[in-house]
């Protein structure tokens, strides 16, 4: 084979290799350049949004139930060595806004990941900040309400989850504050995709897939101004017929510990 068809070759290769990897990202929304954790918004919607940092990098979304304190997931704080997280509260932008220690945490005394499926259930956590009142009390920063107990969200309504999260399975995180429509989804079938689902755990999420909460874990959900959910885990993200579950906040397990001091 001469030179030249050798190139010829070449590249008929790579541009047949492009235009498969093409179609493949079309086909496939979970692995869209686009971000699938919602659009960008700020924190003057989302008052009592606040994020959890190791080494000045979002790791877990949370929000503030008081100038002290604020709920986010137990398996969050399970994963990373709470001596060092910080919290960040009043802004958008990863690693600016106000920045605090933890004083201490509370985990839910039934957390565990016991399930057969190894998914995280009472997944709901307090964390307390080392300060008398964060700085912007009252004009950027507010606390948010529970959800009555037993106060169901309904089937197909759509609820909003905040958070930093990734641009997709595995993929960069966003670096401006992210907010996305969920669908509530019914229990019954979202039991077909996660047998053990438990009564503590609530199901939001598009069937077709490629919208979803990627890589927010401990990220609130609003529904009518109230805090119904916080963000505890999905088999992969922006995958179709898979919904990601949240602490449900109305459950009378889960509310009551969050009302309880710490």
């Amino acid at each position: 084979m001469s030179l030249q068809m050798s190139c010829t070759f070449l590249i008929s290769s790579i541009i047949i290799l492009l235009c498969l990897a093409s179609s493949v990202q079309s086909q496939n929304p979970s692995i869209s350049k686009r971000i699938v954790g919602g659009n960008d918004t700020g924190i003057r919607n989302y008052p009592s949004y606040c994020t959890l940092l190791y080494m000045n990098i979002p790791v877990c979304g949370c929000a503030l139930l008081s100038s002290t304190t604020a709920v986010t997931s137990a398996s969050c704080l399970f994963m990373y060595d709470q001596s060092v997280l910080r919290i960040q509260v009043g802004s958008a932008i990863p690693g600016d806004g106000g920045n605090y220690a933890i004083r201490r945490s509370c985990v839910h005394p039934q957390f565990n990941f016991q399930n057969p499926f190894g998914f995280p259930d009472y997944d709901a956590a307090k964390v307390v900040i080392d300060v008398w009142q964060v700085t912007g009390w009252g004009s950027v920063i507010s606390a948010i309400a529970l959800r009555s107990m037993n106060y169901d969200v309904p089937t197909g309504k759509t609820a909003i989850v905040v958070g930093f999260g990734t641009k997709g399975w595995g993929g960069p995180r966003n670096q401006v504050l992210q907010a996305l429509d969920m669908p509530r989804i019914r229990d019954i079938d979202c039991a077909k995709v996660y047998p053990n689902l438990t009564d503590r755990m609530a199901c939001f999420g598009y069937p077709e897939g490629g919208k979803d909460a990627c890589g927010a874990s401990g990220s609130p959900l609003y529904y009518e101004r109230a805090l119904v959910g916080v963000d505890s885990f999905s088999r992969g993200c922006a995958f179709p017929n898979t919904p990601r579950v949240f602490t449900r906040i109305w459950n009378e397990d889960i509310h009551s510990f969050l009302t309880s001091s710490c």
